[in-house]
């Protein structure tokens, strides 16, 4: 384990270049593992002081040295098949609002796939149903009356890494193997898989 204290903001360039230099990584891995720009390693190697970084930065760079050192997998590099969902919940199209409401308490879920003979048609989403939910007379509304965009596809054997911005901006996808809609992934499934 690398052992650097942020207390002491003038040693902590010198003590991360050379754990960085023990571990015989590039700033570039670094970067990339510590989820910031390789001219911030750059920089902050140079003069810690001068760059003024915010401890969560520190605390980041500080993190990926100890799991490079470690040997531990990193969790851009968890395959998508281990921290999907392989019960795929969803509604039909012909489905009521009031159904796909009932659903999505049940399960804590914030949206939820429509699909019909296997297919996504698209996405059922909580703060669309806000205003249903609180009036009885619409709540036999079709669900395709208020569904939005299917969430994106993405193969079982993708690395998170490769899909964290599409979760990011989505908030789930449809994870597929071959042809087939076989489990759903989360932001908040990468959220309890972190270390942190």
């Amino acid at each position: 384990m690398v052992i650097i204290s942020l207390d002491d903001i003038d040693t902590i360039s010198s003590k991360i270049r050379s754990v960085r230099m023990m571990l015989g990584i590039s700033q570039a891995r670094l970067a990339k593992e510590a989820n910031v720009s390789q001219s911030t390693i750059a920089r902050l190697e140079k003069e810690c002081r001068k760059l003024n970084p915010s401890y969560s930065m520190v605390y980041s760079i500080v993190n990926a040295l100890n799991r490079i050192s470690s040997g531990e997998q990193t969790i851009d590099q968890v395959g998508v098949k281990d921290l999907m969902h392989d019960r795929l919940i969803f509604v039909k199209p012909t489905d009521s609002i009031k159904k796909a409401i009932m659903i999505m308490k049940e399960n804590d879920y914030s949206q939820i796939p429509v699909m019909e003979n296997g297919k996504v048609l698209g996405t059922v989403y909580q703060k669309d149903l806000i205003g249903f939910a609180s009036n009885p007379t619409k709540a036999n509304i079709k669900v395709k009356e208020v569904m939005g965009l299917p969430l994106p596809e993405i193969d079982e054997n993708a690395k998170v890494g490769m899909i964290k911005s599409v979760l990011e901006s989505w908030g789930a996808a449809i994870v597929k193997r071959k042809d087939k809609a076989v489990g759903i992934v989360t932001i908040y499934d990468l959220f309890k898989a972190s270390k942190i």
